[in-house]
């Protein structure tokens, strides 16, 4: 396997519906994903400039918590 490196920034507006299309190919998104993408910090992975995954965040309180990640395949 080749080493590849990714850039990661914050979430946009415009990644919502391909977040949930990249989600949906691998584990089957739901309204839950959609609300996970809205309402919490979405950092977004990409390569050679398309997304390739993202990682999202929930605080509560003090912590903040891993809620979802997704890592492209491919």
């Amino acid at each position: 396997m080749t080493y590849r490196k990714v850039e990661i920034r914050p979430c946009r507006g415009d990644d919502q519906a391909l977040l949930f299309g990249l989600a949906s190919l691998d584990r089957g998104a739901d309204e839950r994903t959609l609300a996970v993408l809205e309402r919490e910090t979405v950092f977004v992975a990409e390569l050679e400039g398309a997304p390739a995954g993202y990682v999202a965040l929930e605080r509560e309180a003090a912590t903040i918590r891993v809620d979802q990640l997704f890592v492209s395949p491919e």
